[in-house]
């Protein structure tokens, strides 16, 4: 990866009366993306507004206090010292915010440094805080079974990783998840049987792509681009009844019948009585 900072001056966006913008330029791989400081710089005092609206932009430059070798403003421009401090506190932040994603192994993209650079608040927001204010704002369409269980979903997220920005859940953090669900309580995980873990995936994946439909999340990072949710079909471990099945139970209940004596107790007289019975009622 190739990337780089600069400021500039954008000549061809002069102001009426004669201001020019400064601008911080991020390069990534020869591609760039530039951010406005917010900052203009006056010309230099007897300097005709006329004249410099009749200059191309490239000829401007030298009608204003700047150095573009060094990127900072030179001597008789208003508030210098305080301005090249800000320019270079703002090329550091820049520079920061490349050696973080560097650091921790991740890859930086135009759409992530602007967000990161003008204050987004979705890349680094809290991801528990985000998820459960997206639920909150749902809660009306869903019932409330199904929002029990995406807030149980939801707090065995948080149990897993406290402290979580919504930037972190990358492909990795998400395996790193998937074998904590699987991984036997004995051994620190939470013993989790497959299909609630692809379940659990399914919500989180859920809330990622709310969070990429709000622009909060690039979609170049989208960390379920490259993860697979494996889906079972195999025989549900039900602990309750369908609605009718408690109907075909209660038939059977409305005609059911106590046995007034076992079969091992009934003598061979009352054994032969109960056969031809059964046989004349089957008849």
């Amino acid at each position: 990866m190739s990337a780089s900072i600069s400021i500039f001056l954008r000549a061809e966006r002069m102001k009426s009366n004669g201001g020019i913008p400064m601008y911080l330029r991020f390069t990534l791989n020869r591609k760039k993306v530039d951010i406005s400081l917010k900052r203009y710089l006056s010309p230099k005092n007897g300097t005709s507004i006329k004249k410099l609206e009749l200059l191309k932009p490239s000829g401007r430059l030298e009608h204003y206090h700047w150095n573009s070798e060094k990127e900072q403003l030179t001597k008789g421009a208003i508030n210098c010292d305080k301005v090249n401090y800000i320019i270079t506190n703002e090329k550091k932040r820049a520079v920061d915010i490349i050696l973080k994603y560097e650091l921790h192994g991740k890859h930086i993209t135009k759409e992530l440094f602007k967000k990161e650079f003008t204050g987004n608040k979705g890349i680094n927001v809290s991801a528990h805080k985000y998820f459960s204010e997206e639920l909150e704002k749902r809660k009306n369409s869903y019932s409330s079974e199904t929002l029990r269980s995406y807030k149980s979903i939801l707090s065995k997220l948080k149990e897993y990783k406290s402290q979580l920005e919504l930037k972190d859940i990358d492909n990795r953090f998400i395996k790193n998840y998937e074998d904590y669900m699987l991984r036997p309580i004995e051994e620190g995980g939470k013993g989790n049987e497959k299909r609630t873990v692809a379940n659990n995936m399914k919500i989180i994946k859920t809330f990622i792509n709310i969070a990429i439909s709000n622009g909060d999340l690039p979609k170049e990072i989208n960390p379920f681009e490259n993860y697979k949710i494996k889906k079972y079909r195999g025989v549900s471990k039900r602990s309750f009844l369908e609605p009718n099945e408690l109907d075909q139970l209660e038939d059977l209940m409305k005609h059911y019948q106590p046995i007034e004596k076992s079969i091992e107790n009934l003598s061979p007289e009352e054994w032969e009585k109960k056969r031809i019975g059964e046989t004349n009622h089957s008849c």
